[in-house]
């Protein structure tokens, strides 16, 4: 088959990650694959049959996503695409534009998270433009189906397909954790607290960082590691200050080896408080063997079993 993937961007984490390994799956089972997006530093990890196309893909105005048809258009043509998936939905509704009255599957991805006041329209949107609707978490899907004006017309098309992770082995490989600790100027034995998110309104990172007194008090050696930037960043380290945690804290910035850095940790910590639809960072943190704890947020609950497979808890409270 020649598949056609759309994204906004491939960045670190999140959809970006998940665009590229759906992507570089195909292509080792030996479909031809084109992506199109605005690039970005997943970009470089794509395997050398995938064929990315660059183009303004995260656009909402009518001009841009008419625009981006008309790309999308020409590249059905060239390359005789038999299939297309979207994975918002603005680049679906393109999708459907490009193809106009081709026959030709149109399978979305529904990564979420969307405010109330725009899920009735993204719920629209895809079950309008779409053969097929999926959701990275139930929880997602139900969130869809209830802001839905048609139900019945969503609920023929749209499933649950749990994110998966594919970890290379130096994420599983023990020597790894060694070597990460001594670049970053950790004690080999010192606990260390793992958490990649971006520093944005509803990650929750605060209450992480509000919570190192507490843990410091008990494990005094203990290391809060947190991998990724943002709006909230120098808010984050403020904070770190206005509590005396500075030195137990490590700003790592965007960082594209977190599974390095989930070999050289001992717990993954995800804090959200916001809307969730499935964390990829929680799902790569499980596949590493990394012990969990999670606010109860999205779809983190359908993976994570309390006190089985990790632990979950309330969300915006730091004890």
């Amino acid at each position: 088959m020649n598949i056609l993937l759309i994204a906004h961007r491939l960045g670190i984490g999140g959809v970006g990650s998940f665009v590229v390994q759906i992507a570089n799956g195909l292509s080792e089972r030996q479909h031809r694959v084109f992506v199109v997006s605005e690039g970005g530093a997943c970009t470089a990890r794509l395997a050398p049959g995938v064929s990315h196309i660059q183009a303004h893909t995260h656009t909402k105005s009518p001009v841009g996503i008419y625009q981006l048809a008309q790309i999308l258009r020409k590249t059905v043509i060239a390359h005789e695409i038999t299939a297309i998936h979207a994975n918002s939905p603005s680049t679906a509704l393109a999708a459907r534009l490009a193809i106009g009255q081709q026959r030709l599957p149109i399978i979305s991805s529904a990564h979420g998270p969307w405010q109330p006041v725009t899920a009735t329209v993204v719920s629209e949107l895809f079950a309008l433009t779409s053969d097929r609707v999926v959701s990275c978490a139930e929880s997602l899907a139900s969130y869809l189906m209830r802001h839905s004006l048609c139900k019945s017309r969503l609920a023929q098309k749209i499933l649950t397909i749990h994110n998966g992770s594919c970890l290379s082995g130096s994420s599983l490989d023990k020597n790894v954790r060694e070597s990460v600790r001594q670049e970053l100027g950790l004690p080999v034995n010192a606990p260390i607290i793992f958490c990649a998110a971006r520093m944005s309104q509803g990650k929750g990172q605060e209450f992480l960082i509000a919570a190192m007194p507490a843990i410091l008090a008990e494990q005094p050696a203990a290391r809060l590691l947190l991998a990724g930037d943002g709006e909230k960043r120098a808010s984050f380290e403020k904070q770190a200050r206005q509590l005396s945690v500075t030195d137990a804290i490590g700003f790592l910035g965007m960082r594209d080896d977190v599974p390095q850095l989930m070999a050289a940790a001992d717990i993954f910590c995800l804090p959200s408080s916001g809307v969730e639809g499935l964390p990829l960072a929680v799902v790569e943190a499980m596949a590493a063997g990394l012990p969990v704890v999670a606010t109860q947020v999205g779809g983190v609950s359908e993976i994570v079993r309390h006190e089985v497979t990790g632990w979950l808890v309330p969300s915006g409270k730091p004890d």
